[in-house]
């Protein structure tokens, strides 16, 4: 298939993003202040009440409470743009989408509140961007929080992938099932993450770039033997057999793991709200400032 095209030069702005790049250097640097401060002024927060993480620590929302007016509290409209910006250029917020997501068919005033917060952390936060520079060395941090649905018991697994510096690719995600201890929840997550590295390496060998095992790190040593050592005991059979496929990849060389602990995993950003002083320890480890 053959369609004419045309050069427009380097790009400036896509999709509401920001793009700035810097001949010197090579570096890219994406930001979305347009569009944060566009939307914050949409729900109301024209004044600089300073917020600095998205939700406070141990906070837990559930479906309960007094029920919220959507047709004058659009929730579900802003909880989509919250989302947008989550998956774009603000890994930042990812669980706090994620988590506020899960409420779209019957918010409550709390929930409403929170998202809110979470917006007013946008504005606090509009300037920051994320920058990518150096050599591209891809590298990937896998978490997951057990059990922290408090009516289903499901864990949240967060994954992201690092190169140049910054995140290329994050996840933050409620698992499909019940898992009996943390080190299962690990496992499970460790697997989501192996097959975003599967693909990121088909893509790296599409760009011509070299083929190599990418580093994984996690912060569970338990869950890091089910991965190094293939073999079932008494408190791993149970596992689906599905979940087995990080040690396959392990075990051939695409993928290694290492142990990671977790005041230094990146992925723990995407598994829980955290206490401010790491949490902006963590948005600098994604690359954003």
């Amino acid at each position: 298939m053959c369609f004419d095209a045309r050069d427009l030069g380097i790009p400036k702005f896509f999709v509401g993003i920001k793009i700035d790049t810097d001949p010197a250097t090579g570096a890219i640097t994406l930001s979305q202040r347009r569009h944060i401060m566009d939307l914050a002024s949409q729900y109301g927060i024209t004044e600089p009440t300073r917020r600095n993480i998205p939700l406070s620590p141990g906070i837990r929302l559930v479906p309960e409470g007094e029920q919220l007016n959507t047709t004058s509290k659009p929730y579900a409209a802003l909880v989509g743009s919250l989302n947008y910006l989550a998956v774009t250029s603000r890994p930042d917020i990812s669980f706090a989408a994620g988590t506020l997501s899960r409420h779209t068919n019957c918010p409550t005033v709390e929930h409403w509140k929170q998202a809110l917060n979470v917006l007013r952390y946008l504005h606090t936060t509009a300037d920051h961007s994320i920058t990518y520079s150096g050599p591209f060395e891809l590298k990937g941090f896998t978490d997951s929080d057990h059990a922290s649905c408090p009516y289903t018991r499901r864990s949240v697994s967060g994954m992201v992938f690092i190169a140049a510096g910054a995140a290329i690719t994050w996840q933050s995600k409620l698992q499909s099932g019940v898992t009996l201890s943390t080190a299962e929840a690990e496992y499970v997550a460790a697997c989501w993450a192996a097959r975003e590295a599967a693909w990121l390496s088909n893509l790296m060998a599409d760009f011509g770039l070299e083929r190599k095992a990418i580093d994984m790190y996690c912060d569970n040593l338990c869950a890091l033997g089910h991965i190094r050592e293939p073999k079932m005991t008494k408190h791993s059979k149970h596992i689906d057999v599905s979940y087995h496929y990080v040690r396959e990849r392990h075990v051939q060389g695409h993928i290694a793991f290492h142990f990671v602990f977790s005041q230094q995993n990146v992925a723990d950003i995407f598994t829980k709200p955290l206490a401010q002083t790491l949490h902006q320890r963590m948005v600098h480890w994604l690359g954003m400032q």
